[in-house]
């Protein structure tokens, strides 16, 4: 994957949580850290609605290495935008997703819906 086309971070929430955005040809990367919990759920879906209606072309993918903890409403950000994307014909891909965050995801049944990928996604 190539990147270059644009490039931004973002924080959010009192906990430090902070995202980064890169754009290639084929995906919107969007690399989490911290805590993805109600505090951030409402500003980090802004977001993403946001990446997804100014890419409508590219799949999402949201790295969660640096993630340390996700609540249900991160999950519902996480659901949300893949329910969004199907509908548009895109994919929502999960990536570094580490052995706490994978346990919450499996847990809650994500894991029958979306591929949980262990490996960062490209470009780290």
């Amino acid at each position: 994957m190539r990147t270059g086309r644009g490039s931004s971070a973002r924080e959010a929430g009192g906990a430090g949580f902070r995202w980064r955005v890169a754009v290639s040809d084929d995906a919107v990367v969007v690399r989490l850290e911290g805590e993805f919990d109600l505090a951030v759920a409402d500003a980090l879906r802004e977001a993403l609605d946001a990446l997804v209606a100014k890419h409508p072309e590219q799949d999402l993918v949201l790295d969660l290495a640096g993630v340390s903890f996700i609540d249900s409403s991160g999950l519902g950000v996480i659901l949300g935008r893949h329910r969004r994307l199907q509908a548009r014909g895109r994919r929502l891909l999960l990536a570094g997703v580490g052995p706490q965050v994978k346990g919450i995801l499996t847990t809650a049944g994500l894991g029958r819906i979306l591929p949980l990928d262990e490996r960062p996604a490209p470009g780290r």
